[in-house]
C-alpha cells in the first residue's frame, strides 16, 4: 500500500488543517507514515490521562505546560503530529462519558461526574460517610465553595462565569485546566482531576486552586498567565494551608529570588504566590485584590505592583520589596513567628556566598541578580573588637539597593541601609562588638530592562573602630563631691557621636546608664582624648561594675570592658 500526503494550494491551508482535524476526530488515518513505523498505528491517546502524558509528560510543570500547549496547538495546528492533534481534540472538546451525573453545589455550580465502570473517566466510588456521594465529589464541592467564599465573599472579586465543573481522570500531576466558552450556556468549563495525588485533601486543594485561577483569568486578558498561577496558589495556601507541593513551590521561589519577580520560568512565576502572601500579611487582604486587579489591567508588571502597593499603603514597590527580602530570610530555621505565618515550614533560601573570616573579597563571582531580584551574602568574623567595613560596587546600568542585617549574639536583628552613590558604590563600617553575623542584602530594583547584573563586594576588619580605649578606671571620691569617678581615655575615634556610662550591680540587676545625656565624643582618628564622669547616685556598700558604651553615627554601639568598685559607707 502506498501512502502519500496532500498539499493544500495557496490560500487553502485552513481547509487542509480542518480536514486533518476532522480525520483525527473521526478516527481517520494520518496522511503520512514515517519509515520504520507500523502503517496503521493504534489510536492513541485514547484517554485524557494519555493525552496529558503525550503533551506534557516531560515537563517540569505539567499543569502550566498543558494550558500553553492547548492554546498554541489550537492557534497553529499545522506541523503537529496526528497524535498531538488527537490529544488536543480529546482534551479540548465537549466532555461526555457514560452514566453522567450532575451534582449541584450550594452556590448553584454544577459538577458533572460518573462512577460508571464503562467510563475511563469514572471517579473513585469511595463513600466513607455513606451518603451516596463519592468522597472526592464532596471534597471538590467543598473546595469550590471555600474558594468562592474568599474570592467573591471577602475580596469582592467577580465570580468566574462557569457553566460547569467536570471531574475526569487527568493524571501526570495535572490537577485541572479551563476550557473558555465551551459550556452549554456559553460559559467556561472547569476540568478537574478526579484522582489527585493527595487523595481527598488533594481534591479539595485542586478545586480551590483551579477556581482561583479561573477567577484571576476572568479579571481581564491583561493578567499574565504566570501571575494568574501565582494568585491561584496563594488562594490555595490561604484557605487550605501549605502542603508538600506548595512548600516545594514557595521554597523554590525563595532559593531563586535572584532570578527576580519578572522571570518567566513556570515554577518561579507560580511561586510568586509568596508575593501575594507577603502583601496580604503586611498590608491586608485589600492589597491582594488591588494587586491582582492592577496586574489584570495590562500594565507592565513592575508598574502594576507599584500601583497596588501605593494604593494599599504609604509604601512604594521599592520599600515593599525591601521588606519582602527580609521576610524571605526569616524562614526555615531562622523563622521568628513575626513574618510569614508559614515561615517555619519553608526552606531557608541560603546564601550566594559565605565568608567564615576576614578579609573577604569577591569580584563578579556570585550569580547575577535579575530585575526585581534579590540575594544575600553571609559574613562572619572571629574578631570580638573593632569594626567590620563592607564595600559594595554594582554594575553601573542597574539600580541597586543594599542593606546590612546585623544579627547580635543575643539574636536581636538590626537592619542598616548602605548608602550608594549614583554609580552604585558605597561602604559602611559597623562595630563587631556583640555581633554574631552580618548578612549583606543585595537587590536589583531595575524593573524595566529585565536583564541580570553582577556586583563586587569586599569586607575587612578595622581594629580601632569606632574608638580605641587606652585606659578605663573607676574610683571613690569623698567629700562634697562624693561618688564614683569614672575616667577613660581613647587613642582614636571614628564616626562616633557620644558615650554612655553603663552601671550594673554585682547581684545581677539590669544594666542602665547613669548619665542623663550623652557625653559628647571629642576625639579624632589620631587624637588622644580624656573623659570623666562623676556618678553621685551610687549607693554605699554596693558592688558595682561600670563600662563605656560608644554610639556611632549609624546608631550602633560598641562597649568597653568593665571595671568594678565598692563605694564606702
Amino acid at each position: 500500500m502506498r501512502t502519500f500526503g496532500l498539499r493544500a494550494p495557496a490560500g487553502h491551508r485552513i481547509v487542509g488543517g480542518l480536514l486533518t482535524l476532522g480525520l483525527l476526530a473521526s478516527g481517520g488515518l494520518s496522511s503520512t507514515v514515517a519509515a520504520g513505523r507500523e502503517r496503521f498505528p493504534a489510536a492513541r491517546p485514547a484517554t485524557r490521562a494519555e493525552a496529558v502524558e503525550l503533551l506534557c509528560g516531560d515537563s517540569e510543570s505539567p499543569a502550566i505546560c498543558l494550558r500553553s500547549r492547548l492554546q498554541r496547538t489550537v492557534a497553529s495546528p499545522f506541523g503537529q503530529s496526528p497524535a498531538v492533534h488527537r490529544a488536543v481534540e480529546l482534551l479540548g472538546r465537549g466532555i461526555s462519558f457514560a452514566g453522567v451525573r450532575d451534582f449541584v453545589g450550594a452556590d448553584g455550580l454544577v459538577i458533572r461526574y460518573t462512577t460508571d465502570g464503562r467510563a475511563f473517566d469514572r471517579v473513585a466510588p469511595l463513600d466513607a460517610d455513606g451518603d451516596g456521594l463519592p468522597d472526592v465529589l464532596q471534597a471538590t464541592a467543598e473546595g469550590l465553595s471555600l474558594a468562592r467564599g474568599l474570592l467573591v465573599g471577602q475580596l469582592e472579586l467577580t465570580a468566574p462565569r462557569l457553566s460547569e465543573v467536570v471531574l475526569v481522570e487527568l493524571g501526570n500531576r495535572v490537577d485541572g485546566y479551563l476550557l473558555p466558552a465551551r459550556g452549554r450556556d456559553g460559559g467556561a468549563v472547569l476540568v478537574l482531576d478526579a484522582t489527585p495525588a493527595g487523595g481527598i485533601d488533594g481534591a479539595r486543594h485542586t478545586a480551590i486552586r483551579q477556581y482561583g485561577f479561573a477567577t484571576a483569568l476572568g479579571l481581564g486578558a491583561g493578567l499574565p498567565t504566570g501571575w494568574a498561577e501565582a494568585f491561584a496558589n496563594w488562594v490555595s495556601v490561604s484557605i487550605a494551608g501549605v502542603d508538600v507541593g506548595s512548600v516545594e513551590l514557595l521554597s523554590n521561589r525563595l532559593r531563586r529570588l535572584d532570578a527576580g519577580l519578572l522571570d518567566g520560568a513556570p515554577r518561579l512565576t507560580a511561586g510568586n504566590a509568596l508575593w501575594f502572601a507577603f502583601v496580604e500579611q503586611a498590608y491586608g487582604l485589600a492589597a491582594v485584590r488591588l494587586t491582582v486587579e492592577e496586574l489584570a489591567s495590562g500594565a507592565p508588571v513592575p508598574t502594576a505592583l507599584d500601583r497596588a502597593v501605593r494604593r494599599a499603603s504609604r509604601d512604594d514597590l521599592a520599600s515593599a520589596f525591601r521588606e519582602f527580602h527580609v521576610w524571605s530570610l526569616l524562614t526555615g530555621g531562622r523563622a521568628d513567628s513575626k513574618h510569614f505565618s508559614f515561615a517555619h515550614q519553608l526552606e531557608f533560601p541560603g546564601f550566594a556566598a559565605t565568608s567564615a573570616g576576614l578579609p573577604a573579597l569577591s569580584v563578579h563571582r556570585e550569580p547575577p541578580v535579575a530585575s526585581l531580584g534579590a540575594t544575600q551574602i553571609r559574613l562572619a568574623s572571629d574578631e570580638l573588637r573593632g569594626g567590620l567595613r563592607v564595600h559594595f560596587e554594582g554594575d553601573f546600568s542597574a539600580r541597586w539597593e543594599v542593606d546590612l542585617l546585623l544579627i547580635a549574639q543575643s539574636g536581636s536583628i538590626h537592619r542598616l541601609p548602605l548608602s550608594l552613590s549614583p554609580e552604585g558604590r558605597g561602604d559602611v563600617t559597623v562595630p563587631l562588638n556583640g555581633l554574631r553575623e552580618t548578612l549583606v542584602l543585595v537587590r536589583n530594583l531595575d524593573g524595566e530592562s529585565g536583564t541580570s547584573h553582577r556586583y563586587t563586594y569586599s569586607a575587612h576588619h578595622e581594629r580601632t573602630f569606632p574608638y580605641e580605649m587606652t585606659d578605663l578606671d573607676a574610683r571613690l571620691v569623698e567629700g562634697s563631691t562624693a561618688g564614683v569617678l569614672i575616667s577613660w581615655e581613647t587613642g582614636s575615634e571614628q564616626e562616633l557621636v557620644g558615650f554612655n556610662i553603663l552601671r550594673r550591680r554585682a547581684d545581677g540587676t539590669a544594666e542602665q546608664p547613669v548619665n542623663p545625656v550623652w557625653v559628647p565624643a571629642l576625639g579624632g582618628a589620631a587624637d588622644e582624648t580624656s573623659y570623666q564622669f562623676l556618678d553621685r547616685t551610687a549607693e554605699p556598700d554596693i558592688d558595682y561594675a561600670y563600662r563605656i558604651q560608644g554610639i556611632t553615627t549609624t546608631g550602633l554601639s560598641s562597649f568597653s570592658e568593665s571595671v568594678s568598685v565598692t563605694p564606702s559607707p
